[in-house]
This record gives C-alpha cells, sequence and structure tokens, in this order.
C-alpha cells in the first residue's frame, strides 16, 4: 500500500488542479468575494528535503484589475499533522488566509507526512476603475509528479485582454451622450448611430457581451450617420462604449433580439 500512495496523491493534484476557470463580469464599486477554484494536492510525505509543490499566479494578472486580488483559506490538514510549511510565511494553520500580490505572488510548500490539503482560491475586493479590461478565463495548470510540482494560475489569452469592467452609474461626457443617439434599442441586425459631433471626432464604438467578453469592435469618422451591422451578435443584453479621441466615454445598455 505505501508504493501505491505517492502516485495515489499525484492523482488527486491531476484530477483537481488542471481546470479552466471563467472570471465572473466586475462592476466599479460592486464588491465581489467568490470561490473561483478548489485546489486540492496530496502530499507523498517523501519530498523533503526538496519541496512538494509550488502553488503561483502569474504575475501579468496578479493585481489585473485596481481594488481587486487573489486570496486562499486552508483547510483539510489533519489533527495529526496540525500544520502545512511554506518557505514565505512559515507553518499555515487550518482557516489560514494567504494573499497574492505583486511582491508575493507564490508559496512553496512542504510536508514530512502524506496528507490531502485543499485551498479554496478566492477573487476579492471592489473595482476601482471602470472600463478596465481583465482576462475573462483563466487555466489551473499543474504537473504531474511526486514531488517538485508547480500549479500555475494564468490566462488563456494574451494581453491586450477581452473582458471589461463595468460603470452601471456612468456619467462621463454629458457632451457626447447629448449629441448621440442610439437606436434601434432593441435591435437585430442593424444599429444605426446618430451623431452632431465635429466631423473631425473619431469614435471607437465597442460593444461587450453579458459576461464582459468584446464582441464587436470599429474604429470611424463619424460624421452624421453609420451603420452597424449586428446580425453576428447573439440574442442577449450587451453593453455599448463609445470613446472620442479625446478620451471622453459614454456606456449604454443594447438588446439584440
Amino acid at each position: 500500500m505505501k508504493k501505491l500512495l505517492p502516485l495515489f496523491f499525484s492523482f488527486i493534484i491531476w484530477q483537481n488542479a488542471n481546470a479552466q476557470i471563467q472570471i465572473p463580469q466586475l462592476e466599479v464599486g460592486k464588491p465581489v468575494d467568490t470561490v473561483i477554484h478548489n485546489f486540492i494536492y496530496g502530499f507523498s510525505g517523501t519530498c523533503l528535503p526538496v519541496y512538494d509543490v509550488i502553488l503561483e499566479i502569474d504575475p501579468s494578472i496578479v493585481d489585473f484589475v485596481s481594488g481587486i486580488h487573489f486570496y486562499g483559506t486552508i483547510s483539510g490538514i489533519p489533527n495529526f499533522l496540525d500544520s502545512v510549511l511554506t518557505d514565505e510565511v512559515g507553518f499555515l494553520l487550518n482557516g489560514d488566509t494567504i494573499w497574492f500580490d505583486a511582491a508575493l505572488n507564490s508559496y512553496t510548500f512542504h510536508s514530512p507526512l502524506p496528507f490531502t490539503m485543499m485551498i479554496d482560491l478566492h477573487l476579492a475586493g471592489t473595482p476601482l476603475t471602470p472600463f478596465e479590461l481583465y482576462p475573462c478565463d483563466l487555466v489551473m495548470n499543474c504537473t504531474l509528479g511526486i514531488c517538485q510540482n508547480t500549479c500555475l494560475l494564468t490566462s488563456l489569452s494574451p494581453a491586450p485582454f477581452q473582458c471589461m469592467v463595468n460603470d452601471l452609474n456612468s456619467t462621463n461626457n454629458i457632451n457626447i451622450k447629448d449629441n448621440l443617439n442610439i437606436y434601434p434599442n432593441p435591435a437585430s441586425d442593424q444599429i444605426i448611430i446618430n451623431s452632431n459631433l465635429n466631423s473631425s471626432k473619431e469614435l471607437t464604438i465597442e460593444i461587450y457581451n453579458s459576461a464582459g467578453k468584446l464582441a464587436f469592435t470599429v474604429s470611424q469618422i463619424i460624421t452624421e450617420t453609420h451603420i452597424l451591422d449586428s446580425s453576428n451578435l447573439n440574442a442577449g443584453i450587451y453593453t455599448i462604449i463609445m470613446t472620442d479621441d479625446d478620451g471622453n466615454q459614454w456606456q449604454e445598455k443594447l438588446v439584440i433580439n
């Protein structure tokens, strides 16, 4: 039975820690604290003096939105062991919290005895900045072995990211709002934008779906009327953001039938 133990624990990490993770839609001023992944790791008890596993968050996403951070809560440590050792913060007990930021984005774990540890990985905080882009989909990639494993949380797609922090109460750029008319809303095959802006203004139009993913974008010189082909958009609720070449922005909900 002892010979099978390391393989059993390696199977636990492979079965539970390689997973795709979808980040929820974030909104300015709206607090969030949600478990995005349950990390499970089985220690073989045979790895000292080397480490068992490193749990790491890719530096490019560790502080991906202002006011939002990742943290983990420890559980599953059995009474006979009481704690697990890390290189970064020493011993951890059940209920302890590990924080991830730009200065500390990984933790290295050791154990002299076999057991299974769980870490609930949280996404928490309150988004501070509207229209920030962030990764929609993450993946937890883990190596499969008995010792010196690495589990890395990273983005499935490289920057620039395709999800955006919503600002449902945005009042930015009243001047643009007063000079733009979007119809029909609800729409189906096309969206018409009427503008009274100065003809030299370049307007960038971005449409995001309800998951915060960029579904459509176009940059045009707006004169009076511009027609957008929306026939490829699935039915649902979207956010349309318009930005002029001075950086002013206006946001509105758009329904596609």
